[in-house]
C-alpha cells in the first residue's frame, strides 16, 4: 500500500474499514477456489486470533 493511500485511509476510519472488509472478502473468494483449505483456514484463524497461527502455536 502506498504513502498516500495509507494516509487517506487514516484520516478516514470508515473507508479503511471499508477497504479491509473488501480484501477480506476477495481473499475468502480467491481461497475458495483452492484446492487444499490452508488458505482458507488460515484467514479464519487471522481473523479470529488476529495473526496467523502455526502449527507450534497450536501446540
Amino acid at each position: 500500500m502506498s504513502e498516500k493511500i495509507r494516509a487517506h485511509l487514516t484520516k478516514r476510519p470508515t473507508e479503511l474499514c471499508k477497504y479491509l472488509k473488501n480484501r477480506f472478502r476477495n481473499e475468502e473468494r480467491e481461497a475458495a477456489g483452492y484446492k487444499n483449505r490452508d488458505k482458507l483456514r488460515n484467514i479464519l484463524l487471522e481473523r479470529s486470533h488476529g495473526s496467523r497461527m502455526t502449527k507450534q502455536d497450536q501446540g
